[in-house]
């Protein structure tokens, strides 16, 4: 799990995955993104072509280019349906396969498509609070197992850090108001969690 989300407005050298975002039943991409997916093989489109993606809110869909660039094509949903709730999980699945992937800066994709179906920075903050929530994890007390060097596993996974940039200053600035919210919420579960 994540210990440390934030966001940035520049686009770091160390980005290891880039996001593209559509809805369910989309047979092409946004036009926003076909110039991404063309510089890089066509990594986007195949997420489209897989049977097995059908593009439901959280769904994922991870490809390498032939440089070893890493992307994920996220699903939406219907678009007709696109709202708060519906991203929030989309984001929560988001953090769950970044986490996977031991990602440490990301950049996504926020198209046209989507911008027109929801305020955008309403659906920034409701991504930054699905991404936020979904890092919480409530493990104070138990077990520590101490590793040779006298540092504890605990430890050495907590210092773990993610950066989120995005294609729209906007979006970005409502992923940050959203991963605030996410903290205060946090914290109220951790406190719950505590005994007295």
């Amino acid at each position: 799990m994540y210990t440390t989300i934030k966001t940035s407005t520049r686009t770091s050298a160390k980005t290891a995955a880039f996001v593209c975002l559509v809805f369910s039943g989309a047979k092409s991409l946004h036009a926003d993104d076909r110039a991404t997916d063309k510089k890089h093989a066509g990594v986007l489109t195949q997420a489209l072509k897989r049977p097995e993606f059908k593009a439901a809110a959280g769904d994922t869909a991870v490809f390498t280019d032939p440089k070893g660039q890493r992307f994920i094509v996220l699903g939406l949903g219907d678009s007709k349906k696109l709202n708060g709730r519906a991203v929030r999980k989309a984001a929560g699945k988001l953090h769950n396969a970044l986490d996977a992937m031991d990602v440490a800066a990301v950049e996504i994709s926020i198209n046209a498509g989507v911008t027109k179906k929801m305020p955008t920075q309403e659906f920034g903050r409701a991504l930054g609070e699905g991404i936020g929530i979904a890092s919480f994890k409530f493990d104070d007390y138990k077990k520590l197992t101490a590793t040779k060097s006298g540092k504890d596993a605990k430890s050495r996974a907590r210092k773990k850090t993610l950066t989120i940039n995005t294609t729209n200053a906007t979006t970005t600035k409502g992923i940050a108001h959203g991963l605030k919210l996410a903290s205060s919420t946090n914290f109220a579960r951790r406190l719950a969690a505590t005994p007295v």
